[in-house]
């Protein structure tokens, strides 16, 4: 089998993963926003951004660390394995330890009873079966695919369950717990592989992971400084109102997108020809990512109050112009993705580290000031600052891989061309439906956004293919999933 076809197929098997997961997870989350508060759903997101706050601290990059490493020995294995172990023990005491006081810096105490149960995360995550990591760089997902649906199957009804009998954020909380448990367990349940304790050779380790640690922080910080300056300005009702917007509104960037690309690191790590040949394949990843990214982003701001409406209800109506803009991000996130795995690649983190601090440092020269007095002018700015973030990123690959951004920007053009006739569809369509059900009316839009879209990209697809071989590549991969569907058809129709 060749290598884009188990990158292919690893793709397939991490994105059923997450489709499975995340559609229990949308289930339950449907369910929990009728029982929660949206201030429940700010405790508990404030709490999970102060502990990935300092989980970021732990992250040593064991992970690429261990995929990239051609011929990796278990010996190398363990000694990372058990460094992540102390750090993460040590960075879980510190999170009980000084739980007060930042409890009392969010302005919200009720925090610090719950940082202290959930400082028992960073060594579930630790001691989790190093396997797991193996069976990824031999991109066979088989077994994660158990382990991670199991697990939700689960944590999920218990979370349902204390939700619905208590009526508190603790069910949010005890269900994070309960699902690294279960995940931890599971890994050694069905992964035989066993690492043993040791740190011979950790310093070896540590100088190729320390920048993979330093990013892991930055990078955090950069994308969770919204959340901070958010509770700054409206405290945690408006972070619930920002978050639940924001989970949503990237749904296909976290649930299929980010899920698929998972294989990408591993299979770009293969290559060995070159940095031109690594950046040809991301490109062909981005060319997939944008064709589905970029009209989900342009339907958001035609569907926006009814979802927020149908989905969540009327209590979380205040979202629904975060939803909107929040949902442009998605384009930035995967420009950061992209752009990541060529800098590790290429060992040129420190140069993203210093983009990083400089977007956290606008961020909130610009959103501090009193002016900014709205939930809706904040997701404008931040939306704002991610795009100047990802055009930075742009001229940084250009200036230094030498690589052409003409094949980058003729897509972004192209795919947002090709989705202005289903805008308009959507546009002309939803006055004359108004009157049915709200349901029935996203619903329609929907289904009608999909199509119209499908159809217009089907039929252009196949003018575009001789003009850029990133078109054929994504005609290719489309008739993949569509060929064995356009089959199954007509088979059914010979039977009859």
């Amino acid at each position: 089998m060749s290598l884009s076809q188990k990158v292919f197929i690893g793709s397939l098997w991490t994105l059923f993963i997450y489709l499975v997961n995340r559609s229990i997870g949308i289930v339950s989350t449907l369910i929990l926003v009728r029982v929660l508060l949206p201030e429940d759903f700010g405790i508990a997101a404030l709490a999970t951004m102060l502990l990935m706050l300092f989980m970021s601290l732990t992250q040593l990059g064991i992970n690429q660390y261990i995929i990239k490493t051609p011929d990796i020995t278990k010996q190398q294995i363990s000694s990372a394995w058990s460094l992540q172990i102390v750090v993460n023990v040590l960075i879980a005491l510190s999170l009980f330890l000084f739980s007060g006081i930042l409890a009392h810096l969010m302005g919200n105490e009720k925090l610090e009873s719950v940082l202290m149960a959930m400082a028992i995360i960073p060594i579930l995550g630790a001691v989790r079966n190093p396997g797991m990591i193996l069976a990824e760089k031999r991109l066979d997902y088989s077994r994660i695919s158990k382990i991670r649906i199991g697990t939700k199957l689960t944590a999920v009804p218990i979370t349902i369950y204390i939700a619905i009998v208590y009526e508190t954020y603790w069910a949010l909380i005890l269900g994070q717990i309960l699902t690294e448990l279960l995940f931890c367990i599971m890994g050694y349940l069905l992964i035989p592989y066993r690492a043993s304790f040791t740190f011979k050779g950790y310093k070896s380790i540590f100088a190729n992971t320390k920048w993979l640690l330093v990013s892991s922080v930055s990078g955090f910080l950069r994308a969770k400084a919204e959340t901070f300056l958010v509770n700054y300005k409206f405290a945690a009702e408006g972070v619930g109102l920002y978050n639940m917007a924001r989970e949503f509104a990237h749904l296909p960037m976290s649930d299929i997108i980010g899920p698929a690309s998972r294989p990408l690191l591993a299979g770009a790590s293969s290559i060995t020809s070159g940095i031109n040949d690594v950046y040809i394949a991301i490109l062909k990843y981005l060319y997939v990512a944008i064709f589905f990214l970029l009209p989900c982003v342009v339907g958001s701001f035609f569907i926006a109050e009814l979802f927020i409406s149908v989905v969540l209800g009327d209590l979380w109506i205040e979202a629904v112009p975060v939803f909107k803009y929040i949902s442009i991000l998605m384009l930035v996130f995967i420009l950061y993705s992209c752009c990541r795995i060529l800098m590790l690649l290429r060992d040129d983190l420190k140069i993203l580290v210093g983009l990083d601090f400089i977007s956290i440092a606008v961020m909130a020269v610009v959103i501090l000031p009193s002016v900014v007095d709205t939930l809706t002018l904040l997701t404008q700015i931040r939306v704002a600052v991610g795009v100047g973030f990802a055009a930075s990123l742009l001229v940084l690959i250009k200036l230094r891989y030498k690589s052409s951004l003409s094949p980058i920007l003729n897509l972004f053009a192209t795919v947002f061309i090709l989705s202005i006739p289903f805008a308009v569809t959507l546009h002309f369509t939803k006055p004359l439906i108004n009157h049915l059900p709200e349901i029935i009316q996203l619903s329609i839009l929907i289904v009608l956004a999909i199509t119209v879209y499908f159809l217009t990209v089907l039929s252009v697809l196949r003018l575009l293919i001789n003009t850029n071989p990133y078109y054929k590549f994504v005609f290719e991969f489309s008739f993949k999933f569509i060929d064995p569907i356009l089959n199954r058809l007509k088979r059914l129709k010979d039977n009859k």
